[in-house]
């Protein structure tokens, strides 16, 4: 069973409270995260925060821009960055603004939106976000799905032109194919009272082309080239997860299966296909620690486990967490400690999740 302690021996100290150790593998690829300057600070701004990168081959920590303090998304390739906040003070409002910055671009907008954004996905240039809209007094639910041009600086919605309406619609769940620059795919589908004359639209996945606002479809896609419900994928075609009442991504046992996890407990009850990659120690919990299966490394070779504990803050009475990253090995199970996030504990700043993004393949 893996200690929770930090046994590397060397590391790099990237901002106070921030220190990235040292591992076996010659990684490539980028840390990315939004660091918040001062969370004693009521009032968010534009220069709130920061978004950092850290290049895992070169060892080197760069700025990447200011923005506000808010959710933070990013595209797989670490190109374009976007936070969804709140404008003002933080107790008040509503996250109904984004602020997307393209560092290929060196341009920065700040998009608003009336209803806040509940997903937000970053591909090709684009930023989709998806809105839900209630009216209670008729009883109608929409999820719409907007999709908007960075270098355009232009919002559309993903609709069908000519459809019927229903008390509920769905436009939702964008994926893009690999090797596609200009299709990508979304998820409709309608159900309740027909409301209005139109179109039926079968319920399914539909090709939205960012060009021109065509829709293609429906479309059948298959797992291998999207991969739909799962994030946690080995390079190998094994899915990773946690097992337990926390599976897929919380738990203590780390393992890999060529069944997804709901899969396992119905057709391999046993475990005779599982593979056990990591037992973490079970002392944080004591204290309210938890695992956390962050996220596959890009190339789907590594597992980032996230062990997450409460602490105290440097300053005011809520409390706070420290983080530590672990970097296990998809085919052999080895961990080591990436990444140890003690930001909010020494110092007044704090820090979004970290995600790991571009090309992260070993070198030999």
């Amino acid at each position: 069973m893996l200690s929770s302690g930090c046994a590397t021996a060397t590391s790099t100290n990237l901002l106070p409270g921030l220190t990235c150790y040292d591992t076996s593998e010659k990684l490539s690829g980028k840390l990315v995260f939004l660091l918040r300057r001062d969370y004693t600070q009521e009032l968010n701004s534009e220069t709130a925060a920061s978004v950092y990168e850290f290049d895992l081959a070169q060892r080197k920590l760069r700025k990447v821009c200011d923005s506000p303090w808010g959710r933070f998304h990013t595209s797989d390739q670490g190109d374009v960055f976007c936070v969804v906040y709140w404008p003002g003070t933080y107790s008040e409002g509503a996250e109904t603004n984004a602020f997307v910055y393209s560092d290929a671009l060196h341009l920065s907008r700040v998009v608003t939106f009336e209803h806040p954004p509940k997903r937000t996905a970053i591909l090709s240039g684009h930023v989709f976000f998806e809105t839900e809209v209630w009216d209670y007094r008729h009883n109608t639910a929409v999820t719409r799905l907007c999709d908007y041009s960075i270098i355009r600086d232009e919002k559309r919605f993903v609709r069908f032109p000519d459809s019927s309406k229903w008390q509920h619609e769905k436009y939702s769940g964008v994926l893009q194919q690999r090797n596609s620059t200009n299709v990508v795919h979304f998820h409709y589908m309608s159900s309740g009272n027909r409301l209005g004359d139109g179109k039926d639209y079968p319920e399914g996945y539909y090709g939205f082309d960012i060009e021109n606002g065509r829709i293609l479809g429906p479309a059948k896609l298959a797992d291998d080239e999207y991969d739909k419900g799962h994030v946690y994928k080995s390079f190998d075609g094994r899915y990773i997860f946690f097992e337990g009442s926390g599976a897929p991504a919380q738990g203590f046992k780390l393992v890999s299966s060529p069944l997804d996890h709901v899969e396992t407990e119905v057709k391999d009850p046993k475990g005779k296909k599982v593979k056990v990659l990591q037992r973490f120690s079970v002392l944080p919990a004591i204290g309210g620690g938890i695992y956390l299966l962050s996220q596959m490394s890009p190339d789907g070779r590594y597992a980032l486990v996230r062990l997450q504990e409460p602490t105290s803050r440097k300053s005011g009475m809520l409390p706070g967490h420290v983080n530590r990253y672990y970097l296990v090995d998809a085919s052999n199970g080895k961990t080591q400690v990436l990444l140890q996030d003690g930001v909010e504990r020494t110092t007044v700043s704090s820090i979004f999740v970290v995600r790991w993004v571009g090309s992260a393949h070993s070198v030999e």
